[in-house]
């Protein structure tokens, strides 16, 4: 039986998630503004799909995801970079959705969903 849960996060500051070993949880937050750092290479993802899901108003965030993962980005933003794969876009009030080269084939899906006003995402396998 899964059991509920309730987090508080700041309104502003930088956070890393994933410094030590955790149980994987789907990631879902909002902040207004600071950097933040997403450590996926300390958990383990379950089989099938899990998300993240970030809404923020003004910083960088970066996603470190292990190899062998299928990576799936839905971002938005007013202005700002990213940079998936080798490539990088520069975005200026736009949506990209991006797949990494393995997706369809990867039994582990991460599906990576942000909404930033002004900042640069970067997703980066480990």
């Amino acid at each position: 039986k899964k059991n509920n849960k309730r987090m508080k996060r700041p309104w502003i500051g930088n956070e890393r998630i994933g410094n030590s070993v955790y149980e994987w949880d789907d990631i879902n937050f909002s902040i207004f503004a600071g950097d933040t750092i997403i450590d996926l290479g300390n958990t383990l993802l379950p089989k099938d799909e899990s998300y993240v899901v970030i809404r923020k108003g003004f910083g960088k965030t970066r996603i470190l995801v292990p190899v062998g993962v299928g990576i799936m980005i839905e971002h938005s933003a007013i202005s700002g970079k990213i940079k998936f794969e080798g490539e990088f876009f520069s975005l200026k009030n736009e949506s990209v959705k991006l797949y990494s080269e393995q997706y369809e084939e990867s039994t582990r899906k991460i599906k990576i969903i942000t909404n930033i006003l002004i900042g640069d995402l970067e997703v980066i396998g480990i």
